[in-house]
């Protein structure tokens, strides 16, 4: 880790516009070396409970035009302090600077775009004379805040998930309550003091953290919670749709995309194609290649491709040379450089441990070691193009 940055940073829980404490702690550790970088309190159900009764009582008043003006200052705030944030980001999820500085840059996009939607009508007219029997008059609808949101979120986005989940709430002028992975939590609290920065009352957004078997349950059970919005694997999807009730949930669990490489594609594009969306982030990502396919007589342009994966540059990720987006985690470069010559692709790798997920035995996240496990063939000429099965486990996807 750099030696300018040495200071391990502790960060309370935001709720209520009070920094919450616990009687233990999170922590966060780099995952390149397994260093801790950060602490967050041990919440638990009591935690959550306060500040879903503080969010439903919450009634916020905020005409369109104010809540295009937070969201927009929001994204302004982001956009100034984008770089400190992609240092939190590369400390926090272990990629490369110019990925986390690219995170940012998305979450801008979404504020700024939830932002352009706060100011459109919502409501919808509807014509009731349509029928032999119908009436001459018309039906108005508006929509109207819910008492408030559980927000779950991942660690493969640690900015840009809570953004997608709390942008959209301060543009219908919702409540939402975040419980972050333990894995990637000061992200999410650096986003909060953000927004009260840019205007937010705290009510509006509140930040628990802790073990999920700890917290989970009251996310997803609490009687003040109207909606559930989840992004993680398929598992705990399921566990919350069970457990839900007649809750409103949005559950988003990944992806499942092959890469199919036809014979009159240019090797070029191939090898980009398949280095961001296999190789990038691991594979822990929504668009991720999972699965590979080959035309018949296509099998010198994957071999092509999997030469094209010797050069990427590696290492930690606080280097600025380290640019390749190969998975910090990954403790050993060269498991993942070898795995690009021997496969070509590079798929998604076992689970991870996710925002739901349990503890693991003695308390600590233990960093992922060694290769990902064996790949599956899946070519159309002799297994020239490989990648490895779909892992639903991790919570991140």
């Amino acid at each position: 880790m750099n030696k300018t940055e040495t200071a391990i940073r502790h960060e309370p829980m935001r709720i209520a516009g009070r920094k919450v404490e616990a009687d233990d702690v999170v922590e966060v550790r780099y995952p390149y070396t397994d260093a801790v970088i950060g602490t967050v309190p041990a919440g638990n159900a009591e935690h959550a409970r306060e500040a879903f009764e503080v969010a439903a009582n919450y009634k916020p008043g905020f005409t369109r035009y104010e809540r295009q003006q937070i969201l927009f200052r929001a994204a302004e705030l982001i956009r100034e302090k984008r770089e400190w944030l992609a240092h939190w980001l590369t400390l926090e999820l272990g990629i490369c600077h110019s990925h986390a500085l690219y995170e940012t840059g998305r979450s801008n996009d979404v504020f700024t775009l939830a932002g352009q939607m706060a100011i459109l009508d919502d409501g919808q007219i509807f014509s009731c004379d349509l029928t032999p029997h119908g009436k001459a008059r018309k039906i108005y609808t508006k929509r109207e805040p819910v008492r408030a949101i559980s927000a779950i979120t991942p660690f493969n986005h640690p900015l840009n998930m809570v953004a997608h989940k709390i942008a959209p709430a301060i543009a219908t002028n919702n409540c939402v309550v975040c419980k972050p992975t333990e894995l990637t939590p000061l992200t999410a609290i650096a986003l909060a003091d953000i927004l009260y920065e840019a205007g937010l009352p705290p009510e509006m957004f509140q930040v628990v953290t802790g073990w999920p078997q700890d917290i989970g349950e009251e996310m997803i059970v609490n009687e003040n919670i109207d909606i559930i919005t989840f992004t993680g694997g398929v598992p705990v999807g399921k566990m919350i749709a069970e457990k839900a009730g007649y809750k409103r949930t949005a559950l988003e669990l990944g992806g499942n995309d092959p890469l199919i490489v036809l014979n009159d594609l240019k090797t070029a594009e191939s090898g980009e194609g398949r280095d961001h969306r296999g190789r990038r982030g691991d594979g822990e990502l929504g668009p991720a290649m999972h699965r590979g396919q080959a035309h018949p007589g296509a099998g010198e342009r994957c071999r092509r491709i999997r030469a094209d994966g010797a050069g990427t540059r590696e290492g930690d990720p606080l280097r600025r040379s380290a640019g390749s987006g190969d998975p910090a985690w990954l403790r050993d470069p060269g498991a993942s450089r070898g795995i690009v010559r021997e496969t070509g692709l590079h798929g998604r790798r076992p689970g991870r441990p996710g925002a739901l997920r349990s503890r693991p035995q003695g308390g600590a996240v233990a960093p992922h070691r060694g290769r990902p496990r064996a790949p599956r063939e899946r070519a159309g000429d002799g297994g020239d193009l490989r990648s490895h099965r779909p892992d639903r486990a991790g919570a991140g996807r």
